[in-house]
């Protein structure tokens, strides 16, 4: 399957898959989410990255930090082409490695609300480095290129949480988010396996209740049901790797009944969640 096939859908069949990609954008990229961690670097190029309700406006070689189940998007800023690296990372991989808090930077930014480090010049050059050779087509000329890739791929992690580390190095702020939509979201994801409906949201964020419908819409692209959907799913396929009962899954994930969670999840992903498991 080509590069772009795996971009555009998402997909990730292995631990891990890195990208270099340079074309013209097309159409319109939707807001979507992963099951797995994404980096992405901008190499050359005008774009903005849209993550959870903040937008954040790219320079050369800044890297993009999206956690599992975050909504993002790519916003190209012309129709001309654009060149980026894009490493997809399955959680089954970093916690192989987890003694050696690989994941301390995507923690962080999670935590601070922060997805884009803009580094130093001479962080710059290092990790520009690392990538290329991640991407470069000299692996596949070794019998073992495959674990050169694996090792490069750690090393580059392991400078990317020393550079996340370093007080000198920048999480840049958004050009632009709603603190109403944010709010929305917090509440959103601190109550997604008790009842949530729309008036129960807009009493509890101050806002009015059609405002709160169209705001929402407007900035993520997701109405509120749908957004509140897409992070039940994501939880119950979490739920699922973990060997419990369907019924269970549902339930926990926030679901009222496994009827309507078994049509959400049909919808989304073309097939039952017993097959999928």
């Amino acid at each position: 399957m080509s590069e772009q096939y795996y971009e555009e859908r998402g997909y990730l069949d292995t631990e891990y898959r890195v990208f270099h990609i340079l074309d013209t954008p097309t159409r319109e990229v939707p807001s979507h989410y992963h099951e797995f961690i994404k980096i992405f670097v901008l190499v050359s190029g005008n774009v903005n990255y849209s993550i959870e309700g903040r937008e954040y406006e790219l320079h050369p070689y800044d890297i993009v930090l999206v956690n599992a189940g975050e909504i993002h998007r790519p916003i190209p800023q012309s129709d001309k082409e654009y060149e980026r690296i894009i490493i997809y990372l399955s959680t089954e991989f970093m916690e192989k490695y987890s003694e050696y808090k690989l994941m301390s930077c995507f923690d962080k930014c999670k935590k601070e609300g922060m997805h884009v480090i803009r580094q130093n010049k001479r962080e710059n050059v290092q990790l520009a480095d690392k990538i290329n050779k991640l991407t470069d087509d000299e692996c596949g000329r070794y019998e073992s290129g495959e674990l050169l890739q694996r090792c490069r791929l750690i090393e580059y992690l392991i400078l990317l949480n020393n550079v996340s580390d370093n007080r000198r190095t920048g999480y840049i702020e958004p050009v632009s988010q709603n603190e109403n939509v944010l709010a929305i979201m917090e509440y959103i994801n601190n109550n997604l396996t008790s009842p949530l409906d729309i008036d129960t949201i807009a009493k509890a964020v101050h806002l009015n209740r059609s405002y709160l419908m169209h705001r929402f819409k407007a900035e993520t692209g997701y109405t509120v049901k749908e957004y509140i959907t897409e992070k039940r799913l994501f939880l119950a396929g979490r739920l699922m790797k973990n060997d419990i009962p369907m019924t269970e899954v549902c339930y926990k994930s926030g679901f009222t009944n496994y009827s309507s969670f078994y049509r959400a999840y049909v919808e989304k992903y073309g097939q039952s969640p017993k097959k999928r498991v």
